[in-house]
């Protein structure tokens, strides 16, 4: 069916308002990187925006209720880690990071600490404290609140890494942030993943519970409801929990996490599931979901603003459950540089993809979130937002600087939070 032309133009207008507010310097800096992007991606054309529901259009009764949450302070702004950039010889994943960006096409991605050696070659390390302090000070000063950091081991997590590899360094970034003396200006949560609960086996999950409580119990440990902390939920299915029974098997094992949190925190986890299946949220009496990204585009390569409704559309079903929502806002996807170089954990993500996003439209994503979050306080009420993602570089959705765009994006969004309410 054709969308109301009213709804498109709302939505249009909405867009292009939120774009014309950056600063001439932002905008500057946007147009550069989107001329770039545009030589290899195509261009966004917002004509094509899907209709959906439109947030900037709501009831009486809505908007009451949206005008007093607006009154208290900006939703709490995270992001997602995947700290898969130890550097060449370190990660346990076969380099495929590096692989994956060291494709000349996709250069304009590379991280803030990377190197260019030639066309066809890269090389980074994010292993050390002073580039960890520098993502720190980065993070805070665009504005956001949080890290929700993928979980993983702090043992050996393959036995087929390099023999000088004794720990795992897919946590090595998470030790980074907790040895840092800035620590305290962005908080931190964890990514729990059914996969990586389980492995090697279920044994050790009393292990994994003391350490996980242990965060918990920091100052900077992310808080939602009531001080309770906030831990999301991933790769969660009735296959994946199969090592522990099942989702009904799982719940025992959950229960002694809870137990754990309410000894040394007071309060029980608000645990949110980044999924939108039901039954296994049912299962393990959890009231919140989310979403770690929102996949989708064409070949060609869809316009950034579809996927922006498909998140609100999403947002739109999980309340429908009757569940709380914690709105992820995307920053892209795009995968296709794991398709020439897949990596070993993966099946090939196909071509699938959105246009790049400029700056401006990061920003605009955020403040939908943000409108939602007020518009529907009930669905929402530990005014929490969870962006994908600050290094998902080779999957197509960052935050943190890079070589091409520098900080544009974080300038964009910390924009959308510093002039909320205004």
């Amino acid at each position: 069916m054709a969308p109301p032309l009213m709804s498109i133009l709302l939505i249009l207008l909405y867009v292009g308002i939120a774009a014309r507010s950056e600063a001439a310097v932002l905008q500057e800096r946007s147009d550069r990187n989107d001329q770039a992007s545009r030589q290899e991606h195509g261009t966004s054309d917002q004509h094509e925006v899907m209709a959906g529901e439109n947030v900037v259009e709501q009831g009486t009764a809505q908007r009451a209720a949206g005008a007093a949450a607006a009154a208290a302070a900006a939703p709490r702004v995270g992001a997602i880690r995947w700290d898969d950039w130890a550097g060449p010889g370190l990660d346990v994943t076969q380099d495929a990071p590096l692989k994956c960006l060291s494709q000349p096409q996709y250069h304009y991605r590379l991280p803030f600490f990377a190197k260019v050696i030639n066309n066809t070659s890269v090389t980074w390390s994010e292993t050390t404290q002073a580039v960890m302090d520098q993502e720190i000070n980065y993070a805070a000063n665009g504005g956001l609140k949080y890290w929700a950091f993928c979980t993983y081991p702090l043992k050996r997590c393959d036995q087929d890494a390099p023999s000088n590899v004794t720990s795992c360094p897919l946590s090595w970034a998470l030790e980074k942030y907790l040895n840092s003396s800035l620590a305290h200006k962005i908080n931190f949560s964890l990514i729990l993943q059914a996969h990586w609960n389980s492995w090697p086996n279920v044994s050790d999950w009393d292990e994994k519970v003391e350490r996980y409580s242990d965060y918990f119990a920091m100052a900077n440990y992310e808080k939602a409801l009531n001080g309770q902390p906030l831990v999301f939920l991933f790769g969660v299915s009735e296959g994946s929990l199969a090592p522990f029974g099942g989702s009904k098997g799982f719940k025992p094992y959950l229960d002694k996490l809870t137990q754990a949190s309410r000894n040394k925190t007071g309060q029980p986890p608000y645990y949110c599931l980044l999924s939108s299946n039901v039954n296994i949220a049912d299962t393990l009496d959890i009231d919140c979901f989310s979403a770690y990204a929102m996949s989708g585009g064409s070949a060609e390569g869809s316009p950034y603003a579809k996927q922006m409704l498909h998140s609100q559309t999403m947002w739109n079903d999980w309340r429908g459950t009757g569940k709380h929502v914690i709105p992820q806002a995307p920053t892209g996807w795009d995968p296709r540089p794991r398709f020439n170089f897949t990596p070993p954990w993966s099946h090939g993500q196909g071509l699938n993809h959105y246009v790049t996003a400029r700056p401006s439209e990061v920003a605009t994503m955020l403040q939908m979130a943000f409108k939602w979050i007020d518009t529907y306080p009930d669905s929402s009420p530990s005014r929490h937002v969870l962006m994908y993602a600050w290094n998902e570089g080779t999957e197509g959705g960052w935050l943190w600087p890079t070589l091409d765009e520098g900080t544009a994006r974080l300038d964009a969004i910390s924009h959308v939070i510093s002039s909320y309410g205004n």
